[in-house]
């Protein structure tokens, strides 16, 4: 099964966004970072690897929630209604996690102080009553804070996030008559209602279809925005670090093939930077 997020696209995001990589090493080959990237790396580090995971279970999800009710619903003991409700839950509540988390990394990263002991998220940097946090960010991450807050879907799957945490969302369910009526299929799994946004999960008569709609609205919306993160991460460091290290007489093979992995890594998203670094190769 395909992953939402290549393990290296991640681990090149991470070392953008906190300053270093595996060029700052040392004519033995070892790796050296100052002690604030150090201890900012090890901040910022476990907030991202938990944003991609927690992505990652969100295609996961997907796969457990198409299995059970794509065709017939199964009778296993476990009510059905039951399992809708919670895959509702576990998309909502993951989607905005892995961006709250995204969130974290960049107050972390810029210094934006944590409310008692707990890390910022998307809606506190947004928060029109502390508009200095907004102001810190460099503009290309202001941008992307704007983007997911503006983003329709992810408002929707706030106002689904909001009510499955702390209480439950209305719902439509529909009622098959007769002992030997057989559940099949998406379009009969139960509309929630959302606060704010109207019934933006109707049935299939609307074009979408209920649960399944939530849980795959919530998927695309987190893998979107992270991906977006690790990417616009990689491509504001790696000019800078790229033109230290020519300037520094540093351009090894090694060194080298390292560039060229990533620029190939983020070409379909940022095309371009391939075109950076390739005339530069050691003879």
């Amino acid at each position: 099964m395909s992953t939402a997020i290549d393990s290296k696209l991640w681990s090149w995001g991470v070392r953008a966004l906190t300053g270093w990589s595996r060029t700052n090493v040392d004519a033995q080959g070892v790796h050296h970072r100052t002690p604030d990237q150090k201890a900012l790396a090890d901040v910022v580090s476990p907030l991202l690897t938990s944003a991609w995971w927690t992505t990652e279970s969100l295609h996961y999800l997907a796969h457990l929630d198409a299995q059970r009710f794509a065709g017939a619903w199964p009778a296993d003991g476990f009510d059905n209604a039951m399992v809708d409700e919670a895959h509702a839950r576990w998309a909502t509540g993951s989607a905005i996690t892995a961006l709250d988390l995204c969130a974290a990394a960049l107050g972390r990263v810029h210094g934006l102080a944590i409310k008692g002991g707990h890390e910022l998220d998307l809606r506190d940097i947004k928060d029109p009553k502390k508009p200095d946090r907004l102001a810190r960010l460099p503009p290309h991450w202001q941008k992307w804070v704007r983007d997911v807050n503006a983003d329709p879907d992810y408002q929707q799957v706030l106002a689904g996030r909001n009510p499955l945490t702390h209480s439950t969302t209305p719902r439509t369910i529909t009622a098959i008559m007769g002992s030997s009526a057989v559940f099949a299929g998406h379009e009969l799994r139960p509309a929630h209602q959302l606060a704010g946004v109207g019934d933006v999960v109707r049935r299939a008569t609307a074009g979408t279809h209920g649960g399944r709609k939530l849980v795959e609205i919530a998927r695309d919306v987190a893998t979107q925005y992270v991906r977006a993160l690790l990417l616009m991460a990689i491509e504001h460091w790696f000019p800078n670090e790229m033109s230290k290290v020519v300037a520094a007489g540093r351009l090894t093979r090694d060194i080298y093939d390292q560039m060229v992995e990533i620029a190939h890594l983020v070409e379909p998203d940022r095309p371009g930077l391939v075109n950076l670094i390739l005339p530069l190769e050691p003879k």
